[in-house]
């Protein structure tokens, strides 16, 4: 679980020690231009999860407080966004295979990699 933090190299560097990683939970909202240390973009915590290595992303730290100027959902729907952009399956044949959990997950927020 990654607390506040900015992107950078320090994901790829814990995906290469400790990764690959089953599921990592990573904040996603809350950003601005002012404060890129402390809380990624959407687009980040896709970059994030993919250089750790993660199989799955549950992006957290969105829509509970509106610190930030941008819609409470836009960071969670960008993330989606973002994954599908980069080709990034939100389910796989297991959670198909489960009868519907994949779209259970996908309501929550928890995208496949």
């Amino acid at each position: 679980m990654g607390g506040d933090s900015g992107y950078g190299e320090h994901f790829k560097e814990i995906g290469r020690r400790y990764g690959p990683f089953d599921i990592a939970l990573l904040e996603c909202g809350q950003y601005g231009k002012y404060w890129p240390k402390i809380h990624m973009f959407p687009e980040q915590v896709v970059q994030a999860a993919g250089d750790l290595g993660a199989k799955k992303l549950m992006p957290v730290h969105w829509g509970k407080f509106s610190l930030a100027l941008h819609p409470w959902n836009e960071s969670v729907k960008r993330v989606v966004a973002e994954a599908a952009r980069m080709q990034r399956a939100y389910y796989d044949a297991d959670d198909r295979a489960a009868g519907g959990a994949g779209t259970f997950l996908s309501e929550f927020g928890l995208v496949g990699f």
